[in-house]
């Protein structure tokens, strides 16, 4: 896999059989009595990159962008896969609870963040990570 090394590319894949999947972990400090939330590693040819920022502050485009969002009180992370897998996009990412983004780029602005930044359980398995506010 090769990235483009200039600030302002997309972010594409090289080959078309691996894509990649965008959702959080959360990493519970002493003092927080939540339980620690599974990280999905990935199916259906997706693989977990990571806690990325949403671009909404930069840019009008979304992190990862030219594609759709599908909205479910019952997300999971497998849900998102399929879905994402079902359109054959290269990107899939879980945010705030309910909302998977599908898209063939991933926004060059977008940054991966400390897995703390994406704390909230999916609407649909609580126990599973899905993202957090513009995360």
């Amino acid at each position: 896999m090769s990235w483009p090394s200039t600030a302002n590319t997309i972010a594409t894949l090289t080959w078309t059989a691996v894509l990649a999947l965008f959702f959080p972990i959360v990493v519970v400090a002493q003092s927080d009595p939540k339980p620690t939330l599974a990280i999905g590693q990935g199916s259906l040819g997706y693989v977990y990159l990571g806690c990325y920022n949403e671009t909404l502050d930069i840019t009008s485009d979304r992190a990862i962008y030219g594609g759709n969002v599908t909205k479910s009180t019952g997300m999971t992370v497998q849900k998102c896969l399929e879905a994402c897998k079902a359109r054959n996009y290269n990107y899939a990412g879980l945010e705030y609870t309910s909302e998977c983004w599908c898209g063939p780029y991933l926004s060059d602005l977008s940054q991966r963040l400390e897995e703390t930044q994406c704390d909230l359980g999916c609407a649909g398995n609580n126990s599973e990570a899905c993202g957090g506010a513009l995360r």
